[in-house]
């Protein structure tokens, strides 16, 4: 889900001149695009292509679902602040010869 896309359209019904929303609508589309904003967050997805379990079928272009799906069998899923310190750390698993990688923003719990 392109979640900055959604924020965009959510925006412009709000500013938009003509509508004729209620204060109650407003409110209800501005709390849209704030859960939009604390409900995701940036996930470093890798995968090995010789590793590949077959979860996808176009080894070239997989989708982001398939890619996930992927990495996460492959147990390669990181926070950004993880990989980048395991990057930064040589991390034994993370190999820039055979590795693809891909930031994907992923919903996330809220505390309850």
């Amino acid at each position: 889900m392109d979640t900055d896309f959604i924020q965009k359209a959510i925006q412009n019904t709000l500013d938009h001149p003509a509508n004729n929303l209620s204060s109650t609508s407003k409110d209800l589309l501005g709390t849209c695009i704030n859960q939009l904003k604390i409900n995701t967050e940036p996930r470093v997805f890798l995968i090995n292509y010789d590793k590949n379990s077959g979860t996808f079928d176009n080894l070239h272009n997989p989708s982001d679902d398939d890619f996930m799906t992927e990495a996460e069998l492959q147990g390669t899923v990181f926070t950004l602040e993880g990989f980048v310190k395991n990057f930064n750390m040589s991390y034994s698993e993370i190999n820039q010869e055979t590795d693809s990688i891909r930031i994907i923003h992923v919903p996330v719990s809220l505390p309850v």
